[in-house]
């Protein structure tokens, strides 16, 4: 289901450095601050009942869903990203860099609903409705090697080097039905 939110507020601020105190070396720093969310989101869809006394025709239940004042999908309140480089010149052979780079997100939403209040005829309550992915960090090495004159570079390198299980996305795949279709980051 296409779900459109009538309005948002979103506001955050990013910053961006690169240091270099020493010839080669080069530190680099990233990080977003966001505070986003649903200001004004309520929507209406059909849930299918499992169980009711007059199985197997269950009729489906109209369910109304509000999201206002819950984050906004796939928005990180907080993301940083590290990196440290150094170059080193081999002389005659050429020039070889290794590199550590660190990636921190902060706990993200999938769907609009984290905390969604549900109602359900006259009856009326909260529930956990949505996917999301606690805090994790990333860490990716690299070494690369450049020949003189820096005609041509090869290089190696190992994404998500502590191996860390991560949700990029989760999709609701239900209907209604509290059923979501996790798609993981890439392993090691």
């Amino acid at each position: 289901q296409l779900l459109n939110a009538p309005r948002l507020e979103s506001k955050g601020v990013e910053l961006d450095a690169v240091f270099r105190p020493l010839d080669g070396l080069e530190l680099g720093l990233s990080m977003g601050i966001l505070d986003a969310t649903f200001t004004d989101f309520t929507i209406s869809r059909l849930k299918f009942v499992l169980s009711c006394p007059t199985q197997p025709n269950c009729p489906p239940e109209q369910e109304v869903l509000k999201f206002s004042g819950n984050p906004l999908v796939a928005a990180p309140p907080v993301s940083v990203n590290v990196r440290i480089s150094y170059e080193m010149p081999l002389g005659t052979l050429g020039t070889l860099t290794p590199r550590l780079d660190a990636s921190f997100r902060d706990k993200t939403f999938f769907v609009p609903g984290n905390a969604a209040e549900i109602s359900l005829g006259q009856d009326s309550f909260s529930k956990n409705e949505g996917a999301s992915q606690d805090p994790y960090w990333l860490l990716n090495a690299r070494i690369g090697y450049r020949t003189p004159g820096d005609h041509a570079e090869i290089a190696f390198w190992v994404q998500n080097l502590t191996d860390e299980v991560y949700l990029n996305n989760s999709l609701d795949a239900s209907g209604g039905l509290n059923t979501y279709l996790d798609i993981h980051g890439q392993p090691r």
